[in-house]
């Protein structure tokens, strides 16, 4: 199975200091997960990503991409934080039949 993190072109970085976690790899590989793509816009990278695999999950990550239409439709799971481009995103997640959950953050509002 496969988790999509993104936070589109903003900054998250507790979201994406999370995901760059072995406890949270060690969770998605005991969930039956063994791919992380994670698109991480304009965060700070305090963990680097390491392409590859960790505790058993293929990890892909990338600052932007043209399109994400792939991604949603290839995830089991998507994570993303509240914005509302990534509202709206839940609708089109709905077609996928992708587990979708919001990781809200007011820190990183402005």
């Amino acid at each position: 199975m496969q988790a999509f993190v993104t936070v589109g072109s903003t900054k998250f970085d507790d979201l994406i200091d999370a995901t760059a976690s072995e406890d949270f790899l060690t969770r998605l590989s005991a969930g039956g997960y063994t791919r992380l793509v994670v698109q991480y816009g304009n965060s700070k990278l305090r963990q680097p990503f390491q392409n590859g695999t960790s505790q058993g999950v293929e990890v892909i990550a990338w600052s932007f991409k043209p399109n994400l239409s792939e991604e949603y439709l290839a995830a089991d799971l998507v994570i993303s934080h509240a914005g509302l481009r990534s509202t709206c995103v839940w609708f089109y997640s709905l077609t996928t039949c992708a587990r979708f959950w919001y990781y809200p953050g007011s820190a990183e509002i402005e």
